[in-house]
């Protein structure tokens, strides 16, 4: 090779590493490493500092970081610098560049996050240089706020002052810019819009959608979202990007964590990534000190799906009654979970919730063993039809010698009731109210807390999930209880309606039948 060629070839790849974001010193070593010749720390400033002409090529690409503090080359050193730094003297932490480089090489990129990491700052950041000199150049941006669809919309409004404040507002298509959008002359378009399914189809050229604090979208259908987005990526091969703070375990976003092999490739940073940088030394420690709770420091800080503070049961509460219990079950069938190790019970009482349109039906079957009850029987009815539904808990009824059926009979309960009744198997009918359903609750916690109520350490990780999931909400005239959209609380409020049966509580508003 030649030595033109050989300085042409080592100083673009020098220029390749500077926009990777290494620094003079780091890509000397670089070079060095990978074999490179005339490598020294002056020979990489020339090259770095060499003709401003020449970098205002028009194919050349600024660096989206030079991994300075301050600029050179005139401000043209990297994108960054041109537009503005988000304070004075800042670098970018190895995990914001991280962030950058996952958004415009990943299908799919899922980030969880402890709070003021700076991850949606690069974010909007990075959208604005793929925009402009990346894949996203002729594409639809969208960004979709899993907070308010204003804070998206200021957000658009900054991208498009960092331009106008560098100079750059030749960029900008001020005809089609309107607002929540941004419109490039290179065809490029970001626009904000609310976290809502309907609003997402449709969009005929989407290269990005960014779904910023994805554990907090408050919608009727979060999976609907997904459904949308998904197809409008694919035509044009673009990326998906969700970022948020974790928000206890439920929702479309701490599903994506748990799925090994959904294509979704995982970050997490806790906040501590981040001290020395947007959070200074003892922040941190100065805020668990303060007012949070240690469950609401791991979720806000460190990554932790806790359970919401809204939810009936904590993730602290859960655990202690798995483990004081101490047992596990076994699926033997679909939907069917028995003791791991059986024992022998005195007595047994059940609960039935019965399915109405979109959840499945459940029956739990409690039994006492030493002054101890704890489930001997979890069945998850799909959807069945009422006969052969009846041949189950008929069967189920008989062999574990039940005294009774707690059920509820709102609805279509009271019909199916009627059947089980016909068997001549006992049953109580419990109306679902706001007040009954806190009654149960509130029995149970009772039990629960005079350790005579356990639920199980293993092996059915479905009624674990729903008493993770189900929310309770002050409506100032008692509490509603709801559970996320695309989960299923059946097993739940089976296992409370068979706790309610082995108590004393439910005489004052159910009637034996």
């Amino acid at each position: 090779m030649v030595e033109k060629e050989y300085r042409e070839r080592r100083d673009k790849r020098i220029w390749e590493l500077r926009q990777a974001g290494l620094s003079e010193r780091e890509i000397s070593a670089r070079l060095k490493e990978e074999g490179w010749r005339g490598t020294s720390d002056s020979t990489v400033h020339t090259v770095l500092n060499q003709s401003i002409d020449k970098k205002l090529d028009p194919d050349y690409v600024i660096p989206f970081y030079c991994g300075n503090k301050t600029a050179t080359l005139h401000g043209i050193c990297c994108f960054n610098h041109k537009i503005g730094m988000p304070e004075p003297d800042a670098v970018f932490p190895p995990h914001q560049l991280e962030i950058f480089e996952a958004i415009g090489k990943n299908d799919k990129t899922l980030i969880v996050k402890g709070r003021r990491i700076g991850a949606t700052d690069i974010t909007l950041r990075a959208i604005l240089y793929y925009s402009l000199y990346g894949f996203l150049r002729g594409l639809q941006t969208i960004i979709v706020p899993g907070t308010q669809i204003e804070l998206a919309v200021r957000w658009i409004r900054q991208l498009r002052v960092m331009l106008e404040k560098a100079g750059m507002d030749t960029e900008i298509d001020y005809d089609l810019t309107k607002r929540g959008t941004l419109t490039l002359k290179n065809g490029a378009e970001m626009m904000a819009i609310a976290s809502n399914a309907q609003l997402l189809r449709g969009q005929p050229k989407v290269g990005l959608v960014f779904l910023d604090e994805a554990a907090h979208f408050d919608m009727q259908s979060p999976t609907a979202v997904m459904d949308a987005v998904e197809p409008a990526v694919a035509n044009t091969k673009g990326h998906l990007v969700a970022i948020s703070t974790p928000k206890g375990k439920r929702g479309f976003f701490y599903g994506l964590t748990l799925d090994k092999d959904n294509g979704w490739i995982k970050y997490y940073y806790p906040s501590e990534v981040a001290v020395g940088h947007s959070i200074k030394p003892g922040w941190l420690e100065a805020k668990m000190k303060e007012r949070h709770t240690n469950m609401d420091f791991e979720q806000e800080f460190h990554n932790a799906f806790s359970t919401p503070q809204n939810s009936v049961y904590s993730a602290v509460f859960i655990k202690n009654i798995q483990e004081s219990g101490n047992f596990d079950m076994i699926e033997v069938q679909p939907g069917e979970f028995r003791l791991k190790e059986p024992r022998t019970i005195d007595k047994a009482f059940a609960g039935l919730d019965i399915a109405r349109v979109a959840d499945f039906s459940a029956l739990v079957i409690l039994g006492r063993n030493e002054k101890k009850w704890y489930p001997v029987l979890i069945k998850i009815f799909p959807h069945i039809t009422w006969p052969t539904m009846l041949i189950e808990i008929e069967r189920l009824y008989r062999e574990f010698h039940v005294v009774e059926i707690a059920a509820d009979k709102t609805s279509l309960g009271q019909g199916f009731i009627d059947f089980v009744v016909a068997k001549n198997m006992r049953c109580a009918n419990i109306g679902f109210t706001m007040a009954s359903k806190s009654q149960m609750i509130n029995h149970a916690v009772k039990l629960f807390q005079s350790q005579e109520l356990f639920i199980p350490k293993s092996g059915c990780d479905e009624i674990i999930k729903q008493f993770g999931e189900q929310m309770q909400t002050d409506t100032g005239v008692g509490m509603r209880y709801s559970h996320p959209e695309g989960s299923h609380d059946d097993a739940f409020w089976a296992f409370h309606l068979a706790a309610q049966a082995v108590g004393e509580g439910y005489e004052q508003y159910a009637g034996f039948v």
